[in-house]
């Protein structure tokens, strides 16, 4: 279905898309697309962005690079192909490549951009897709002409994870010009018809019998996901008994899911990863929609619902009614544990890089201090603060020693002990009471972060106190 509505709308002129997470099946739908386009009257020229032979190249190059696969694909003789430096000298020469292309061309010509992402703003592999404007000038001249010049006979199929490049607006503050360009189309889960043909067809290779109940609790379970339901057939070959043909009970492929169960952590700690590092909005409303945070997808909704849009698309998330949620069974479970591991660690690397900073600057300022009082008022302050085993174990009492960045012995209790003397840094008088309440907070948070989770109560009264302390002791 999928891969006809790309050749017919190819055949007709019009530009399409195919987003999915990984493992989605875009591959082997771009294999198809290019297997049945004979028979649509259409050549199709693949460009893998994620090769570095495409994103390191800069526009003028890239689309020389263009150039020469689609006339590859049509049969002309395959150059390499110079289009100059200039962007005016480039867009005439590929203008003009490109007449000469579609005249010679007895089809339409279909040009699919696979793993977009690797040429787009804030994702793209090279850092002049990423953040230079290859990727506006690269767009700019394709679109002028898609439109001006192709006649209906060159159009575009855009692959990847997510459709932002088809969303931005604007690319360094210039018209995006592939905002909406293209119909955004997501990779379908099959159907149940679909897995039952599917897991029958495998079933019959494997000697296994699915009955239409097992089947049932697989699209349950993994939502039609393709790739899911051919590991957990492949795991219950596996484990089943050698003796064939076999029918495949509930038990066994319970049994094929729990063994199943360690390599979908690892398929979906790889999607989270990719949708934290390259869309934090997805990743942040995936968390919203697994912790049931009502109030931010209601928010989401209102202010950006293509975002919900895109879980929907990936086959991630269901709307009931008003309500979101994890659409599969199967990876409920598994995305609340990974998240909430994720968001563990995240929490606890905020804590430690805040409290390192606010650490290093309360010596600062604690030496700074002790360079203001005589030599004996130091050393009082010193032996009456700290504990007699940390006075005895120092191996100096000189400031410079204490308050080394690099090698002080003082914990952050032992500044927390200094600062209760009030002849400590007096200019903090009237809020010393609030300074050491939220030190001893976060010094409270020393915990090993690899057995204790921080709470949204815990993080929530950390964030408060490293707010007030950056005031005090940070720069500006």
């Amino acid at each position: 279905m999928v891969v006809n509505t790309v050749l017919d709308m190819a055949k007709s002129g019009q530009n399409s898309s195919l987003f999915g997470l990984r493992k989605s099946g875009k591959t082997s739908t771009i294999y198809a697309i290019q297997r049945k386009a004979k028979g649509f009257g259409c050549n199709v020229a693949l460009i893998d962005c994620q090769n570095p032979a495409v994103h390191a190249r800069h526009y003028e190059a890239l689309l020389g690079h263009v150039v020469s696969e689609i006339r590859r694909v049509i049969g002309l003789k395959k150059s390499t192909i110079e289009l100059g430096n200039s962007p005016p000298e480039v867009s005439d020469n590929f203008f003009s490549q490109m007449n000469n292309i579609i005249g010679a061309s007895k089809n339409t010509i279909l040009l699919i951009f696979d793993e977009i992402e690797n040429i787009s703003p804030n994702t793209a592999a090279s850092a002049h897709w990423r953040s230079g404007d290859d990727t506006l000038l690269f767009w700019q001249i394709i679109r002028s002409y898609i439109q001006s010049s192709a006649n209906g006979r060159l159009s575009l199929c855009i692959v990847g994870t997510s459709p932002h490049i088809l969303e931005l607006t604007k690319i360094n503050g210039v018209a995006n010009p592939v905002y909406l360009f293209a119909q955004k189309q997501f990779i379908p889960n099959l159907t149940f018809d679909e897995t039952r043909e599917m897991v029958n067809r495998l079933g019959y290779f494997m000697g296994l019998e699915f009955p239409v109940e097992v089947v049932a609790e697989l699209q349950k379970e993994f939502g039609g996901h393709p790739f899911f339901i051919r590991q957990v057939c492949s795991k219950i070959h596996q484990l089943a008994s050698t003796t064939r043909p076999l029918v495949v009970s509930r038990q066994a492929l319970q049994r094929a899911t729990s063994a199943f169960q360690g390599q979908l952590d690892n398929y979906l700690r790889d999607i989270i990863e990719q949708l934290r590092d390259s869309y934090p909005s997805e990743y942040n409303l995936l968390t919203d929609v697994v912790e049931g945070n009502k109030a931010e997808l209601t928010e989401y909704g209102t202010e950006a619902p293509e975002l919900i849009d895109h879980l929907i698309g990936y086959g991630l998330v269901e709307k009931i009614g008003d309500d979101f949620d994890i659409k599969f069974e199967g990876i409920k479970t598994a995305l609340r544990r990974l998240i909430s591991h994720e968001k563990k660690e995240d929490r606890w690397s905020e804590i430690s890089r805040r409290r390192n900073v606010i650490e290093t600057n309360l010596r600062v300022a604690l030496y700074h201090w002790s360079k203001t009082v005589d030599s004996a008022s130091w050393l009082t302050v010193l032996e009456k603060n700290l504990t007699k085993k940390r006075y005895s174990d120092l191996a100096s009492t000189e400031p410079n020693f204490l308050f080394s960045n690099a090698s002080s012995p003082l914990y952050l209790s032992d500044l927390l002990a200094l600062l209760r003397d009030e002849r400590v840094i007096p200019y903090v008088q009237e809020q010393r009471t609030v300074i050491l309440s939220y030190l001893d907070t976060i010094n409270k948070l020393r915990k090993d972060a690899h057995a204790l989770d921080v709470n949204d109560t815990e993080i929530d009264a950390a964030r408060k106190a490293f707010e007030f302390l950056e005031v005090q002791f940070c720069n500006p």
